[in-house]
């Protein structure tokens, strides 16, 4: 990242074509490494002319303050829940409600959940969620290595709504697992569902990190199965 940075010197030293305005998208900004920041500030500072920076973050208050400072802050909020749901709906979202809700109410990210075979890898291992096969290994194998991130936001947005449901009677991600959710819950260990959330929250975090994927993934299963187990017939 610190020598993209420095490589955007030769990019804003060549004339731009046809004399328009450069700008330079820099997402997600704030993953940057400190050194990558740091490497930033003195561009961000005396910009060439006609040079446009756009710094998306999710959480603006990672970036150094020192970035912070040389910027002019935007906040986007998500659309109301109708407006996203009839948009979704004209670009003829399979299930907008449940799309919309997957993609924690944001639409784009919903429309795009039609991609990739998402959907089919969501039925399938949220059925082995409702009805946990008694060897972890069973569920361990639906979670497919070369879909990480996927599999683990699908396992910590299940694990959330099982807490919501014990704590609120309520779920946010999967409404259309409404029912079975609340029956699970009914009987779960809220604090040891709050801790496999947070596994999964840590896993998440460390996806970019070189961890045996396959491993982790066996120790959630084993987590989920275990205290599924544990709740009466």
């Amino acid at each position: 990242m610190v020598s993209q940075v420095r490589a955007l010197a030769d990019f804003l030293a060549i004339t731009s074509h046809l004399g328009g305005a450069k700008v330079v998208l820099i997402q997600p900004a704030d993953r940057m490494h400190i050194s990558a920041a740091n490497a930033l500030l003195k561009t961000l500072e005396e910009p060439m002319p006609g040079t446009v920076f756009l710094l998306v973050a999710d959480r603006p208050h990672r970036l150094p303050s020192t970035v912070r400072s040389r910027c002019f802050r935007i906040d986007f909020q998500i659309p109301p829940r109708d407006m996203a749901l009839d948009w979704l709906a004209a670009k003829r979202t399979i299930d907008p409600e449940v799309a919309l809700a997957q993609a924690g109410f944001a639409p784009l990210a919903a429309e795009r959940l039609g991609q990739g075979g998402y959907w089919d890898r969501r039925r399938a291992l949220n059925e082995l969620l409702v009805s946990p096969p008694k060897d972890p290994g069973d569920l361990a194998a639906q979670m497919d290595t070369e879909e990480m991130p996927t599999m683990y936001h699908l396992l910590y947005r299940w694990c959330h709504d099982l807490v919501s449901a014990r704590i609120a009677g309520r779920v946010r991600y999967n409404p259309d697992c409404a029912e079975n959710l609340l029956r699970l819950a009914d009987n779960a260990d809220v604090l040891e569902l709050d801790s496999l959330a947070k596994e999964l929250i840590a896993a998440l975090r460390a996806l970019d990190h070189p961890l045996n994927p396959r491993l982790v993934i066996e120790q959630l299963a084993i987590r989920y199965t275990r205290m599924m187990a544990r709740q009466p017939s």
